[in-house]
């Protein structure tokens, strides 16, 4: 059988208009008291109760629930994607919110679907730059609040990203305090994402502060590093880079096959470091030290921020808040500076 509000009052000993404001997240459910306000939904909890967000939208013209765009591409389906979204489905879940997910391949037809459901709040999840600026401007005409997620913030709408540039900058710094001073990078058409900007300035960064001058020719920049990678790993042991700085897990683990099929030694000839703490990076070749760029963490914050909550972490002038990562260290990492030693 149903269960209706009339149970829930019944059972929380209150009136029913109290077990509606305080279920549907009304502002003038806040004068109940606190212990009023558990019960109520702790007798939602014991019955069973499902409030019907679409339903009472119709009805009051508040709907508890939050647009996520994501990418139509390819991006849209990687492991970061998800552990954002995993995040945000927390929040949701938190603050007793809805979730109504959208692709951002016909960005028109999905703001037609977000005001006929009378939704208000609105993340965007996609990277691609021309899809940002179109649902910002979307979301600006209609009076909608928007929280973008990767990137950078556009306009009055804040975004929350790793700590792209702090991050990159600390892992070189280590590398550097191993004893490396030729430490390659291999990334992606950095010029086409601020993630790889970000991290590529993080690299340099952390060589100069090291008082190691950039060399251009162990810098790989593009889609398809593996060819470059091992014409680095067949220059002599004296010019050699001793360790990889890679902008993902996977760039990292090719280098590590590649080293393996040149007879190389895994970390005492090479030592990499990635990023995105994937699974598989347990089970590398030389278990992987990563960088966590705590994407859950980085969902549940773009949630709360946009339903209004201060976020402690920096902020850019722009208006886009850093989520700081966490380098985990592994195996993968030979300590140069370690005195060699003597067999018995």
């Amino acid at each position: 059988m149903k269960v209706t509000l009339k149970d829930v009052a019944k059972l929380a000993g209150v009136d029913i208009g109290s077990v509606s404001r305080t279920l549907s997240g009304h502002p003038r459910a806040n004068s109940l008291r606190a212990e009023t306000r558990e019960r109520i939904f702790e007798a939602a909890k014991k019955l069973g109760y499902r409030r019907n967000v679409f339903a009472s939208a119709m009805r009051t013209g508040i709907n508890h629930t939050v647009a996520v765009i994501n990418s139509s591409g390819e991006s849209g389906t990687m492991s970061s994607a998800l552990r954002v979204l995993s995040g945000i489905i927390q929040g949701a879940s938190d603050a007793s919110y809805a979730l109504k997910t959208y692709l951002d391949s016909d960005l028109p037809a999905v703001m037609e679907d977000i005001l006929s459901n009378q939704i208000r709040h609105v993340i965007c999840m996609t990277p691609a730059h021309g899809k940002r600026e179109e649902t910002a401007t979307l979301c600006r005409q209609h009076g909608l609040k928007l929280v973008f997620v990767y990137e950078t913030a556009h306009g009055e709408f804040p975004a929350v990203s790793p700590n792209n540039f702090e991050i990159s900058r600390d892992v070189v710094r280590y590398l550097a305090s191993m004893g490396h001073r030729r430490i390659a990078l291999v990334c992606g058409e950095y010029q086409h994402w601020h993630y790889m900007t970000e991290k590529y300035n993080g690299y340099l960064a952390g060589l100069r502060e090291s008082g190691i001058e950039p060399q251009f020719n162990l810098m790989i920049c593009n889609n398809s590093p593996i060819k470059e990678v091992q014409t680095l790993l067949d220059r002599p042991p004296e010019v050699r880079p001793t360790a990889f700085f890679c902008i993902g897990d996977s760039f990292a683990m090719q280098v590590q096959s590649s080293a393996v099929r040149r007879g190389l030694r895994l970390p005492e000839d090479i030592s990499t470091t990635g990023f995105g703490f994937t699974f598989s990076g347990e089970d590398a070749l030389s278990p992987l030290s990563s960088v966590n760029e705590n994407h859950d963490l980085i969902g549940k914050s773009a949630f709360q921020l946009l339903l209004g909550a201060s976020l402690a972490f920096p902020q850019d002038s722009d208006g886009t808040y850093r989520v700081p990562g966490t380098f985990v260290k592994r195996e993968s990492v030979m300590n140069l500076n370690a005195e060699p030693s003597i067999p018995k």
